[in-house]
């Protein structure tokens, strides 16, 4: 896609353990120990052409793994130890190079310490023999999880590392352009850190990112290659979004080298950041093509059915996401309430906006027939969220329980979490007018907070659509191989609501109602 940009705020990226620093800044050493020996450090950073320039800091004691940070050009306090000290150069936006030494400090006097731009090397990526300039990133690590990095990036590829055998550094790159994501690590810092990659070599990854579902008006992506399972090196360089500024929809595609990766979004609106979407470890391999459609309808709350406990009904709220349980809403707001052989045990309104827990649980020991009820809506202060699909779900169990058959294994209740896949939907989610409209119906059964997952199978699933969201009308549903599917006939015009109910083998019901599901245009 054209007219990619790389949204960063600074050329150098200073991160130890919870903490993201920009340089340069002013930033305090984490505090020494009492009954620590303590000497100081002072670390010089020269630039390219042997000025000394400004840069941030990152000590870290490579026994103990404790990171202290501090600015060039000042003496700042650290214990006894040996130190994988990291920095940042910045020649004036232009040129930037990443330098870094092992350092002893002992007793009390000033360690110094010189880390020098001028060893640096290029960092040289390229596609077919041609160098890959367009935005070029390399990251030095230090520490069990890479705890201590530090990450340069720089338009036009005037990027620089100073080499180093030491295995306690890993070392990363990354590099965009001519269509191509082209990463790689490490182990220590080498000479030569870069590739010469070959088209032939590559994976194909095609994303569409919809429009429809996110109250947004840009949408930003971000590919960013991500640790391999069971590598011992957890340096990586992202590169930041490979689409910015841009309102979905939309298609982009990349050639990447073979790896794992994570494909990943940001929703921005007004007052800021409003969701996120997130594909871990993908895997892709050389001469394979990958497809992926983020943000495709039916967005609803997705989860699992409430635990039975001995003396109460537990059940974890979820956010708003795609059928596939994939991204999610910043926030969202609901009224919960359950019920017992028809008499009211709790009722309930929440909101996970601010972090606030979401958890509704409810304690009975009765044994009868339960309803549970969620009533569940998009929800962030500022946004008015009518115009987008999928503004509101709502949510109906009906099992039969007997808790004090529980004992401490508590299991899952019956019932299932239903979802709506609609094929053929648009690049803004929407189905011609008169069309029709092949539905998915998916009924999930899991649990991540325990293993006893009684056996309920789905016997018989009833289907409607609206128009309106008030009026509905039935729709035949039949069962395949493949699931249960639904055949919805569009209106010509407006948006089509859905709505679903299960009986499951033990008689209990699940229902869910998706207001303005897709859209008709």
């Amino acid at each position: 896609m054209k007219g990619r940009t790389v949204r960063r705020t600074s050329k150098i990226l200073v991160s130890t353990v919870g903490t993201l620093l920009v340089a340069p800044l002013a930033v305090a050493a984490q505090a020494v120990p009492a009954n620590a020996a303590t000497g100081k450090l002072l670390v010089t950073t020269l630039g390219r052409t042997g000025v000394a320039r400004a840069s941030q800091i990152v000590a870290l004691n490579v026994v103990q793994n404790n990171e202290f940070v501090g600015n060039s050009g000042r003496a700042f306090s650290v214990p006894d130890g040996r130190y994988a000290v990291i920095a940042g150069i910045d020649d004036n936006n232009t040129v930037e190079t990443l330098a870094e030494s092992i350092v002893s400090v002992t007793g009390t006097a000033t360690t110094k310490v010189t880390l020098d731009g001028r060893k640096g090397r290029l960092v040289k990526v390229t596609l077919n023999g041609k160098r890959v300039t367009d935005n070029v990133l390399a990251s030095v690590c230090a520490g069990p999880g890479g705890i201590a990095n530090v990450e340069g990036y720089q338009p036009g590829g005037a990027l620089y590392v100073v080499p180093s055998s030491s295995h306690v550094f890993s070392s990363a790159y990354t590099a965009v352009g001519h269509g191509a994501v082209l990463s790689g690590v490490a182990v220590g810092v080498p000479p030569s850190l870069g590739g010469a990659w070959k088209t032939s070599q590559l994976a194909k990854v095609t994303t569409v990112v919809k429009s429809g579902e996110q109250n947004a008006f840009y949408t930003y992506y971000d590919l960013g290659m991500q640790q391999a399972p069971g590598s011992s090196n957890p340096c990586t360089a992202d590169p930041g979004e490979l689409v910015s500024g841009v309102a979905a929809p939309y298609r982009v595609a990349e050639l990447v080298t073979p790896g794992y990766w994570t494909a990943s979004t940001l929703d921005q609106a007004n007052p800021g950041f409003v969701g996120s979407y997130y594909l871990n470890d993908q895997h892709f391999v050389a001469r394979h093509s990958y497809w992926y459609t983020l943000y495709a309808a039916v967005w609803a709350p997705f989860g699992e059915v409430a635990d039975l406990r001995p003396d109460a009904i537990d059940f974890g709220v979820p956010a708003f996401a795609d059928a596939g349980g994939n991204g999610s809403e910043a926030s969202d707001k609901e009224t919960l309430a359950l019920s017992v052989n028809g008499h009211l045990l709790a009722k309930r309104a929440e909101t996970d906006y601010g972090h606030q827990p979401e958890d509704f649980y409810v304690s009975s020991s009765k044994t009868g027939w339960y309803t549970l009820t969620d009533d569940e809506s998009r929800y962030y202060p500022g946004l008015n969220f009518s115009g987008i699909l999928s503004p509101r779900v709502t949510f109906a169990w009906h099992f039969y329980a007997v808790p004090s058959t529980v004992g401490s294994d508590f299991r899952l209740t019956d019932g299932f979490w239903p979802s709506f896949l609609p094929e053929g939907m648009s690049l803004t989610n929407s189905a011609a007018p008169g069309s029709k409209t092949t539905v998915l119906l998916r009924f999930a059964r899991q649990s991540s907070d325990t293993g006893n997952i009684p056996r309920d199978a789905v016997t018989k699933v009833q289907a409607w659509f609206s128009a309106d969201g008030t009026h509905w009308k039935s729709v035949a549903v039949r069962h395949t191989s493949g699931g249960w599917i639904a055949t919805v006939p569009n209106p010509v015009k407006g948006d089509v609501s859905l709505r679903v109910q299960a009986t499951g083998s033990h008689g209990d019901t699940t229902s869910e109602t998706v207001y303005k599901a897709y859209a008709i245009s």
